[in-house]
């Protein structure tokens, strides 16, 4: 067995091929894996000068073969990165012909990395050949020649396309030779390559067992302790320090959320350290620190001090203990703002040594809210949030902390009030599965008509689509003529939505029907909907006008406001 590392470029040289063995399952990746597999690319691509990334293993085994036709190799591991990889290479090939940046890319890509140029059968030309029911959609993306997506190696192509059109981390149009060079050169794999006589399932078996390899936070313990040869001050260490910061982060599920801490930690600075890179760089950041005077033991008090603030901002409702900051985290992590946790924990760490006060960091917690809550309105893409996040630390004047945080986010894509109020009208509002989110925007606008006494939202309480999620004859009848193109724009809009504190769903029942019971309400969010004669597209759209007005006031972009 011999393994190295290797660039992605290196297992394509030469005429080759890998073939997916049988015992293999078929293609499988998801949105989820094509999506963190291309996040990892952009940020190649954003860096001047790309640096490598590590993407995982390849295992394969040579097939006897002759030397006029491609040496032959089983796929043992790492079939569905690979495939991806040449499904990518295909995409960015095709991007370039259609874009017309010239042949020499198109041809690098297919003699270099896809085909093999002077194969003699047909069954040897593309360099990988995956099980029999992916291979007709592979070799037909491979060819240039796919048109729908069938299977998911389809929808894999599809998602590529698409998000190769939306261009890169700031929208800018994509450099199709510079990306294949992110892709072919700068990512790094293992490649272990196993004897001819070797049990290929049994090595199969082997590697996909159930156990559980090792996490960053492991390792960084491992490192830590191997560090400290003196065994009373070892115990000291992980008494006072380790042991309550690993405590700390425990989840009720048995997980732990201390990788998750040192990755924050770690874009603290305006580092953007992938996840898998968690352990490379808490142990450079150790070995600066040792490098300053400090000891390991002072050292690993540090991390344990941010990770008492980190518990703050990850359970605020159990770790918080000022009412005002408690609610606004809470309210950030329903809005599902983790992202912002390395500004926000550089924030909380100046508000604890005193730098800034309660009310300033309140003012910028409620700016992060509304940026967030703005874009989504938007629906601009999620895939820069980090780099801003991670960023803002070293951009803003902590001198003038509320309008210094204000100007950075505003020169990043903060929607402005007429793009927000024209957004929020008409952006999906209830999302099965992100409901919180819904009643978090139902609760915000109906706690702005300010309650002499405070709502109390209970279980009893629950979301009402005013015109149903069904359409009957009485809403038919309702809508008119356009009822159906109402019920696709308008149905799960904020025009649309409500709050009812009976626990019977109105479900379809008639608008006077619905009215009638919305009448016995004290939500003001259904004072309008009473005072209607019915309910179509122009009722929902004058409520989602004064709603939008409302959100406006709620989450503003105004600096002297927030201050």
């Amino acid at each position: 067995m011999k393994a190295g590392e290797v660039k992605f470029q290196d297992l394509l040289n030469g005429k080759i091929q890998y073939r997916v063995p049988l015992f293999q399952r078929t293609y499988s990746w998801k949105e989820e894996n094509w999506q963190r597999l291309w996040d990892d690319i952009l940020e190649i691509y954003a860096l001047e000068p790309p640096r490598s990334h590590f993407i995982g293993a390849v295992v394969t085994q040579p097939i006897g073969g002759s030397p006029e036709h491609p040496a032959k190799y089983l796929l043992i591991d790492g079939q569905q990165r690979m495939m991806t990889l040449f499904i990518i290479l295909a995409c960015i090939r095709d991007a370039a012909k259609n874009a017309g940046e010239g042949s020499p890319l198109v041809e690098e890509i297919d003699d270099d990395c896809v085909f093999n140029k002077y194969a003699k059968n047909p069954d040897e030309r593309e360099k990988m050949r995956p099980t029999q029911r992916d291979a007709a959609e592979f070799k037909a993306i491979l060819a240039g020649e796919w048109a729908s997506a069938a299977g998911q190696v389809g929808q894999a192509c599809h998602f590529y396309r698409g998000v190769l059109k939306k261009g890169d981390l700031d929208g800018n149009h994509i450099d199709s030779a510079k990306l294949k060079s992110c892709v072919t050169d700068y990512l790094d794999l293992v490649s272990v390559r196993l004897d001819a006589d070797d049990s290929a399932p049994r090595i199969f078996e082997s590697l996909n067992n159930t156990g559980m390899a090792l996490t960053a936070s492991d390792l960084v313990r491992n490192h830590i302790f191997m560090s400290i040869a003196d065994e009373h001050e070892q115990q000291v260490a992980y008494e006072l320090h380790w042991m309550p910061m690993q405590v700390r982060m425990e989840e009720p599920s048995g997980n732990s959320a201390l990788s998750d801490f040192f990755w924050r930690f770690l874009m603290m600075d305006g580092s953007l350290p992938r996840y898998d890179e968690v352990f490379e760089g808490m142990r450079g950041w150790i070995e600066e620190e040792l490098k300053n005077g400090k000891t390991m033991v002072e050292t690993l008090a540090e991390l344990n001090s941010l990770s008492e603030l980190y518990v703050r901002l990850w359970k605020p409702a159990s770790a918080e203990s000022v009412q005002v900051i408690k609610t606004q985290l809470e309210r950030l992590n329903q809005w599902e703002v983790d992202v912002a946790y390395p500004f926000t924990l550089a924030s909380m760490r100046r508000w604890q040594s005193g730098e800034i006060d309660e009310d300033r960091l309140l003012a910028v917690l409620k700016m992060i809210e509304s940026y967030a809550v703005r874009r989504l309105a938007a629906a601009i893409p999620t895939n820069r949030l980090r780099r801003i996040f991670a960023n803002m630390s070293g951009r803003i004047d902590w001198r003038d902390y509320v309008r210094s945080s204000a100007a950075y986010l505003m020169d990043n894509e903060w929607p402005t009030d007429k793009a927000f109020h024209e957004a929020f009208q008409t952006t999906r509002v209830y999302i099965p599965g992100r409901l919180s989110r819904t009643r978090l925007i139902l609760t915000s606008l109906e706690q702005s008509y300010e309650h002499h006494e405070q709502i109390v939202m209970t279980d009893q309480i629950t979301i009402e689509h005013l015109m149903p999620q069904t359409l009957n004859d009485d809403w038919l009848s309702e809508l008119g003529d356009d009822a159906l193109e109402t019920h696709e724009n308008y149905l799960h809009t904020v025009g649309n939505l409500t709050y009812s504190g009976y626990n019977y769903d109105m479900g379809n029942m008639p608008f006077v029907k619905k009215k009638e019971t919305l009448g016995l309400s004290h939500f003001e969010l259904n004072r309008r909907i009473i005072r209607a004669e019915t309910w179509d597209a122009n009722a929902i759209r004058s409520r989602a006008q004064e709603l939008a007005d409302r959100a406006l006031a709620i989450w503003k972009r105004d600096v002297d406001a927030q201050a």
